[in-house]
C-alpha cells in the first residue's frame, strides 16, 4: 500500500538518498486497488522528509475497460468509482499546491483520459485487440539472488495454446533448460503480440507504457522550460 511505501521512505531512505530540489521529481501514481489508501496523509508525510522539488500526480486509469471488467456488470460501478476518485485527487492536488506553492512545482497528468483516447482510437496506434490479452500469460515471481544481490524473475508460462515452460530472467548469466548459460534481463509487461493493448486482465502491455512515458516526457520537458 502507498502508506507503507511512504513509511518505508521516511524510515529508511529519507536520510540516505540524495534529492536536490532542482533535480528531484516525485511521481505519485497508484492503481485502482490502492485508492483506499490515505493519499493525503502520504503526501504530507513525505513532504517534510525531503521529497521536494517537483511533484507529478497521475490519476487512476479507466479500470472499467480492463479485460476483467469489460462486458461485465462490474464495469459501470467501477467507472463511477474511478470518476469519484479522480475528482477527489484533483481536489487534493489543488489543496496541496495551495499549501506548498512556494517551494514545490506541482504537475498533473490525466492518464484516464489519455488511455481512453488510445482505446477509442486503437487502430491509429497499431492495436487490434483492446478487450482481450495475449494467451501466453506469464506469472512472474521476483526473488533475490542471495549471492549476487540482484533481483531475478522466474516466469512460469502456461496457456491453452502454449506448452508449459519455466524461463529465468535476470541481470546476470543464467542457465537455460539445457544447462548452458545465457545473459538475460527482466521483462516488464512484455506481450508476445504487439497488437494487444492488454498484457493481462488488468495491466497494459509494455508498448502502452512506452507510449505513455513518451507523452509524459514531452510534458515534463515543456514544464522545465517555463
Amino acid at each position: 500500500p502507498l502508506v507503507d511505501q511512504v513509511s518505508q521512505w521516511v524510515t529508511y531512505a529519507a536520510d540516505v538518498i540524495p534529492r536536490p530540489a532542482r533535480e528531484a521529481l516525485t511521481v505519485w501514481w497508484i492503481g485502482i486497488n490502492d485508492t483506499g489508501d490515505g493519499f493525503s496523509d502520504s503526501t504530507e508525510a513525505a513532504y517534510p522528509c525531503g521529497l521536494q522539488g517537483t511533484y507529478l500526480f497521475i490519476n487512476v486509469s479507466p479500470g472499467q475497460r480492463e479485460p476483467a471488467h469489460v462486458d461485465n456488470p462490474s464495469a459501470q460501478p467501477l467507472e463511477e468509482q474511478v470518476k469519484l476518485y479522480n475528482a477527489k485527487l484533483t481536489e487534493h492536488v489543488q489543496e496541496f499546491d495551495a499549501k506548498h506553492d512556494r517551494d514545490l512545482t506541482i504537475l498533473t497528468f490525466d492518464s484516464c483520459t489519455w488511455l481512453n483516447g488510445i482505446l477509442d482510437n486503437a487502430s491509429q496506434y497499431g492495436f487490434t485487440n483492446t478487450t482481450g490479452y495475449d494467451d501466453l500469460f506469464p506469472f512472474q515471481l521476483p526473488i533475490l539472488d542471495r549471492q549476487e544481490k540482484y533481483p531475478i524473475c522466474f516466469v512460469f508460462t502456461s496457456s491453452p495454446t502454449h506448452d508449459r515452460n519455466l524461463t529465468i530472467y535476470g541481470p546476470r548469466s543464467t542457465l537455460r533448460g539445457d544447462g548452458h548459460p545465457r545473459h538475460t534481463h527482466c521483462r516488464f509487461c512484455e506481450c508476445t503480440d504487439p497488437t494487444f493493448f492488454w498484457y493481462n486482465t488488468g495491466h497494459p502491455t509494455e508498448r502502452v507504457h512506452r507510449l505513455l512515458a513518451q507523452v509524459i516526457e514531452v510534458q515534463l520537458l515543456e514544464a522545465s522550460q517555463r
